[in-house]
């Protein structure tokens, strides 16, 4: 029975650590439950998990980043029937060496796929000029049938205090759009946020949107599978 109750009381994890050696202190002061109570709510709060759920969870997952990506989107009834297989990726809004990696992995993740989908940057790259006949040119040389848009509209994060203590949550907000190259109009739009815990990093937030993008665009049915 007191080595279960051993097991129970340790939570894996350097809070916990922490709060072990404090309780080994404190201990002939009467304070061990106060600091086992405020080590399990630490790691509780960190994780989003509950603290029944969080002595129970391993240590690996206790403190490990987690990040996901929601979109919203939606298909116009006009090209519900239609089917892309020649894609350029491009990104808005952003330093070119982030637009560069984005479009890269987007653009890998669909050809992987069986799909044609090439950079922007590749195709027009930003040391060059070029005016809209060198641009149609160039799409038409391809044979590209849409251009997949995505801008990063705002990135945030989420505080929250815990025992003094001010844990941030990363939280990226980017847009998403298919432009159709025949009628220059839009076939297909997204909303999407890129959340993450507080031990994720904004770069780990934003791989979840290069993978989740591709996943939503072909789910939308406007590309080859």
């Amino acid at each position: 029975m007191e080595n279960q109750s051993r097991r129970r009381a340790s939570v894996s994890g350097f809070y916990v650590v922490v709060a072990g050696s404090l309780v080994h202190e404190l201990n002939r002061t009467g304070m061990k439950i106060i600091v086992l109570v405020y080590a399990v709510t630490l790691v509780s709060v960190l994780s989003g998990c509950s603290t029944a759920n969080t002595v129970h969870t391993t240590p690996a997952k206790e403190f490990a980043p987690s990040a996901k990506t929601t979109i919203s989107s939606f298909v116009d009834p006009d090209f519900r029937t239609v089917v892309y297989d020649r894609v350029l990726v491009r990104g808005n809004g952003m330093p070119i060496s982030l637009c560069n990696s984005l479009e890269a992995a987007i653009a890998l993740a669909l050809s992987n796929d069986g799909l044609f989908a090439v950079q922007n940057l590749q195709v027009f790259p930003p040391t060059r000029e070029f005016d809209a006949g060198a641009q149609i040119k160039s799409l038409e040389e391809l044979r590209i049938d849409a251009i997949l848009d995505f801008k990063l509209v705002n990135v945030e994060t989420e505080k929250r205090e815990v025992a003094g203590h001010t844990f941030e949550k990363p939280i990226v907000h980017f847009e998403a759009w298919v432009v159709d190259i025949k009628s220059r109009r839009k076939a297909w739009m997204a909303e999407c946020v890129s959340t993450g815990n507080a031990f994720t990093t904004q770069d780990q937030v934003i791989d979840s949107f290069t993978e989740e993008l591709p996943k939503q665009v072909r789910a939308s049915g406007l590309v080859k599978r």
